[in-house]
């Protein structure tokens, strides 16, 4: 309930858009979704099929698909926690978050790193603009841009 959920300290993460994209792209290559592992889709393509077409084919869970924002708004529409950490620092914020529960010593494990490269060699123009369209919120709320 309402009171319980106001007296604790409550943190979430969030990810650049950009960024959060090509990971779920290879994500859903890897476990074959929607086809993709038989890669007839590029990134870009596939980016634009998601993002700007909203084709329910491929954007077949949506909430999967959904801006931070969505999934942290409370009653009033914002954001409902009391810290926002970054992936892009997420040791760093992780420390902030154990810091402020009284458990400074938890160390956050690295367990699945990837290898994929800087996620902005993989977009087109039109790819970047979906993406930024489709996450405007995060854009807006979070200052996330496609640079950074």
């Amino acid at each position: 309930g309402d009171d319980r959920w106001e007296a604790r300290y409550t943190f979430s993460f969030v990810r650049n858009p950009w960024d959060r994209v090509v990971s779920l792209y290879h994500f859903r290559v890897k476990t074959n979704q929607t086809g993709l592992g038989d890669g007839h889709l590029s990134f870009s393509d596939w980016a634009r099929v998601c993002f700007r077409d909203r084709d329910p084919q491929y954007l077949n869970k949506p909430k999967m698909f959904a801006p931070a924002t969505e999934w942290l708004a409370g009653p009033s529409g914002g954001v409902d926690v009391d810290f926002v950490g970054r992936f892009e620092r997420l040791s760093d914020d992780f420390a902030v978050a154990a810091e402020a529960i009284g458990k400074p010593d938890i160390v956050l494990p690295h367990l699945k790193s990837s290898s994929r490269g800087d996620y902005r060699e993989y977009y087109d123009a039109d790819a970047i603009q979906a993406v930024g369209d489709a996450f405007s919120s995060d854009v807006a709320t979070f200052g996330y841009d496609f640079g950074r």
